[in-house]
């Protein structure tokens, strides 16, 4: 029995006649019979409204510019009449000559807050239409397009997603009517895969420009020749872009600067990479500071100055660096934070590193507790600077500490240096030394702000006032250094081109001081989260903090993975509740996704070698592989890297901790320029393609292509150190007391 609410789905008013519920199923029938007449609908002509009806009334009106709501009202049924009745028909009944269908074509200029085509849109509409229909007469048949809806930047972040869905939507409605119009008899299926990105990418100028739908083919339709001409070459990557991103979260005492020389380092120690070992870099930076102007600048969370940075040459401890220095005439100064003392081991080192810097001549350390409650120093910072040598700034997760660089890899002619000593308080508490991390050197205008951040912790330190009456830092009459002419090379940069660098800081001064609070690490971080738009990658030590899962969560959609190394939890012992706060984080990002979007979260921990060819599933049972924490298995790295386009490197790791309530330093990273040629690479590709090769233990060259690589990841070596995360794996004790103790002890947030 047909029913008047159906029926008045399809008609806003009656139309030739009505019974006394709503319009008669003749009416129904004129109207089937009518779209078969004017777009070959193909309808049953049998009077019900069914959805195939519905359907071919909303294509019908997309393709003349009616709005799309497959109600049969006034305007829809005279352009039916007209379609009909008219002398000369709108529209082609087959298909137009193919002029040529690029990958990629743009249907700009929709009207503000609209979704419905606008006139000027037709006659792209038609032309792309002709040429799906004429692939499919060929060699190369086209099975589908890709529509992104995009709008200008006025309104909220949901409804612009919502809107330039509904415009995608409208233009995939639109092709198809004007297919069913045009192809005939011919038969055709096509696949349209409607999706929106709201404001994300807003194009310069005329804001009618960003309001806009991209159609997107799999390839040119026809297929070109080679062109006898090579083409200029145009990278994927565009790393500049994050400039303008970076401008708009940084506070009043960031600043970008571009013109630098940066070498990203891997580990403390790196036989089979010798340019990216952390500590032969700062060594080599001590050595050649000399003169009454130079200096050597400190911030450490740990200092341990009686270990030697390069194996086998016990000249390279930091205590005869700094000693060799002041006897050349070199400045020293250091910050030290107070070690807590349930750790007073750590305490005790770091006091007699402090001590020997304020024994040197001229030298003066700070042993600094003046953080909020509970709260650490946990900047890692070298800063070295001479008259004519420029400066040199080191930052990241390096501490200068013996769990960096014990066991040795080489045996000296000398008696080796001892293993830690049961009471040695190494961070990962005893396993997966030496600690996995990442460091870089940087050269040029960004160390002036690294300068800045050593002296804007020397000046919060009230003992700093009796040591500058008497010998006031050098570093203060510094300006900031002139970009490093390019090419760049290798010994001072990862790639030959220069790069911009953001020095980020999370900082709490104490009351008084006059100081500002910093976040500009946070900030940064989340407005990169939410601007990735192929990949991102993290390594992090703790990996806790629900703020960056819920910005990871939401990025997903917009990206190809998102790839996380961690330390195990079973070697992260100084965290209390890791197993607990870890699965809360997975569990944000992850519960209630599509099995599409569950499949690019990808987290795995470092563990040393064989691994399994097929990675063991995740069991809720406990865990069916006990894996090995051997060398380099320990992440104590901090860092990010958006796209191939923008790495972050620094101390910050991802908790509250690290974004809000203690002392960090971050080092946000991206190419002046846009790759020139096809074996250029990024600053931020070179970084990830050597961290990669060395968790994998394939060729950098292997991981060239951030996006297809990373299938790697799913299928390592045996000989890789990668081994899935499972959340479930492991559990901790007094779970009940993980809440209580996350803001108070483990992982409080700035007040």
């Amino acid at each position: 029995m047909l029913m008047t609410d159906d029926l008045n789905m399809l008609f806003a008013a009656p139309l030739a006649s009505t019974d006394e519920n709503g319009p008669a199923p003749r009416d129904i029938r004129w109207l089937q019979d009518a779209l078969n007449k004017v777009m070959n609908a193909d309808l049953k002509v049998d009077g019900v409204p069914g959805t195939a009806t519905r359907a071919a009334l909303r294509a019908f009106q997309a393709a003349h510019g009616l709005k799309s709501d497959g109600v049969a009202g006034p305007q829809t049924r005279d352009a039916l009449h007209r379609l009909l009745f008219d002398a000369a028909p709108v529209a082609p009944l087959i298909a137009a000559p193919c002029t040529g269908l690029p990958v990629r074509q743009v249907l700009d200029r929709f009207a503000f807050g609209q979704h419905r085509l606008e006139p000027h849109h037709q006659p792209k509409i038609d032309a792309i239409a002709a040429c799906l229909l004429s692939s499919l007469a060929s060699p190369t048949p086209i099975d589908g397009l890709s529509l992104i809806g995009h709008t200008d930047p006025v309104g909220s972040d949901a409804a612009n997603t919502t809107l330039g869905q509904r415009r995608a939507e409208a233009v995939a409605d639109a092709i198809e009517a004007s297919l069913r119009r045009q192809a005939g008899r011919q038969r055709f299926s096509f696949v349209f895969t409607p999706s929106s990105r709201g404001e994300q990418s807003l194009l310069p100028g005329d804001p009618g420009l960003s309001r806009r739908v991209e159609v997107i083919a799999p390839f040119a339709f026809p297929p070109r020749r080679p062109d006898p001409q090579p083409q200029p070459f145009r990278s994927d990557l565009d790393p500049p872009r994050w400039g303008p991103i970076l401008a708009r979260a940084i506070g009043p005492h960031a600043t970008i600067r571009a013109g630098n020389a940066v070498r990203h380092l891997v580990d403390a120690e790196n036989p089979g990479q010798p340019l990216l070992a952390g500590y032969d870099a700062i060594v080599q930076a001590i050595r050649a500071t000399r003169g009454n102007d130079a200096f050597i600048y400190i911030l450490g969370w740990i200092c341990v100055d009686d270990v030697d940075m390069i194996t086998c040459d016990p000249a390279s401890t930091l205590r005869q660096l700094l000693r060799d220095a002041a006897s050349r005439g070199v400045q020293v100064r250091a910050l030290f934070w107070e070690q807590p003392i349930i750790l007073p081991d750590n305490r005790r080192k770091t006091q007699k590193t402090a001590d020997q810097i304020n024994a040197l001549p001229g030298g003066a350390a700070i042993i600094d507790a003046e953080t909020l409650s509970l709260g650490a120093h946990h900047q890692k910072l070298i800063v070295v600077g001479q008259p004519e040598g420029g400066m040199i700034g080191f930052t990241g997760g390096l501490d200068v500490n013996s769990d960096r660089i014990l066991p040795s890899t080489v045996v000296c002619p000398r008696p080796p240096a001892p293993m830690l000593a049961a009471d040695d308080e190494s961070l990962s508490g005893g396993g997966g030394d030496p600690l996995h991390d990442v460091h870089c050197r940087v050269e040029g205008p960004a160390t002036f702000d690294m300068l800045q951040t050593f002296i804007q912790r020397w000046d919060h330190h009230p003992a700093s006032r009796r040591i500058e009456a008497v010998a006031p830092l050098r570093g203060r009459r510094v300006a900031p250094p002139t970009a490093i002419p390019t090419p760049i090379a290798p010994t001072r940069g990862s790639v030959p081109g220069s790069c911009s660098v953001v020095i980020g800081r999370t900082f709490n001064p104490r009351k008084g001081s006059g100081m500002a609070r910093e976040r500009d690490i946070k900030s940064m971080l989340l407005a990169a989260i939410g601007r990735a738009r192929r990949f991102i990658y993290i390594e992090d030590q703790y990996l806790i903090n629900l703020d960056a899962a819920r910005a990871l969560r939401a990025a997903l959609p917009n990206i190809a993975h998102l790839t996380i190394v961690i330390s195990a939890s079973d070697i992260n012992s100084d965290t209390p509740c890791i197993w607990t706060y870890r699965r809360e984080f997975i569990d944000l990002i992850s519960v209630g996704l599509t099995p599409d979007l569950a499949a690019k979260l990808r987290v795995f921990q470092l563990v040393s070698p064989p691994v399994p060819a097929v990675p063991p599933p995740c069991s809720t049972r406990g865990r069916s592989l006990t894996p090995v924490f051997g060398r380099h298995t320990y992440v104590h790295a901090k860092c990010w890297v958006f796209d191939d386009e923008l790495s972050v490197i620094g101390s910050a790791n991802c908790n509250k901790r690290g974004w809000e309530h203690d002392s960090e330093i971050g080092a946000f990273v991206f190419d002046d320029r846009a790759p020139t040629a096809a074996s250029s690479r990024t600053f931020a590709q070179k970084m990830r393609m050597d961290l990669w090769s060395e968790h994998l233990s394939l060729p950098p060259a292997t991981f060239a292509d951030g996006i297809t690589s990373a299938s790697h990841w799913l299928r390592p070596p045996a000989r890789g150190h990668v081994l899935r995360y499972c959340p479930l794996d492991g559990h901790d004790i007094g779970e009940f007391k993980c809440d209580f103790i996350r803001d108070t002890v483990v992982d409080p947030p700035a007040p």
